[in-house]
């Protein structure tokens, strides 16, 4: 197994400055090598905050990079669905911020291109009781992969 691990942040706004961007900074297994965002300044400020060596605002460079083996996605909710799928297409394992989806019909394509990859997905879900939850857990029953899902919900064992 690689000791280190390549990951890439996309989406460099307020919430990835708290949490994704000082945590994976400080992970001694991860090396952050790209900072993307819509925003140029945005990605180019975090990259000199957090020593990342690559900004861009296309996602798709991410992707396409063979070093990547992990996205952080943290952008709004709109853009998941796309970007998951290419992850999912590059082999790239993705972790999404809540939520994954805002409804059923994106959320069974992102469990659907999730599966036929066999890429790991973790979305950080913690409102259980919200529509994009549910529609999470709707998209997982369809897919048979509903344990998965209700787990992320906060609802499985």
């Amino acid at each position: 197994m690689k000791k280190q691990l390549t990951g890439a942040q996309i989406g460099c706004g307020k919430f990835a400055w708290s949490q994704d961007l000082p945590n994976m900074a400080a992970h001694p297994d991860i090396h952050l090598k790209w900072a993307c965002d819509i925003s140029l300044s945005n990605a180019k400020a975090a990259a000199e905050k957090f020593n990342i060596p690559c900004v861009t605002t296309d996602y798709l460079e991410i992707i396409n990079d063979p070093e990547v083996d992990f996205i952080k996605i943290a952008t709004s909710h709109e853009a998941h669905l796309p970007i998951i799928e290419a992850a999912a297409a590059a082999k790239k394992h993705v972790f999404c911020e809540k939520p994954m989806a805002m409804i059923s019909e994106e959320a069974y394509k992102i469990i659907r291109a999730v599966r036929r990859s066999g890429i790991k997905l973790c979305v950080d879900l913690a409102d259980v009781t919200g529509d994009a939850c549910a529609a999470s857990e709707m998209a997982g029953t369809l897919c048979g992969s509903a344990t998965h899902v209700l787990a992320i919900c906060g609802k499985g064992s």
